[in-house]
């Protein structure tokens, strides 16, 4: 069985499972298929790759270069993940 998550923004990333608090009295959960910020596996590329770069040190807010050309979708990806630097 996937995680289920309390609170919808600990989902980014994931196909996540989400406990329905006020639909009924039983255990009630939704698959969210649309977490993705585009709808799109290239987002999910570009996140991994802004995360990846995170965890090693190569990019903090002080060092954002967001900039760089990419390929469109990789770009939208990127610059959604970039804002919240």
């Amino acid at each position: 069985m996937s995680k289920i998550y309390e609170d919808n923004s600990l989902t980014i990333g994931h196909t996540p499972l989400v406990r329905l608090n006020r639909i009924g009295n039983g255990r009630i959960l939704a698959k969210v298929e649309s977490r993705n910020p585009s709808f799109s596996v290239k987002c999910r590329i570009g996140a991994n790759m802004i995360w990846d770069a995170e965890k090693r040190g190569i990019l903090t807010p002080a060092k954002n270069w967001l900039n760089r050309p990419a390929q469109h979708r990789h770009r939208a990806g990127l610059c959604r993940r970039g804002a919240r630097l």
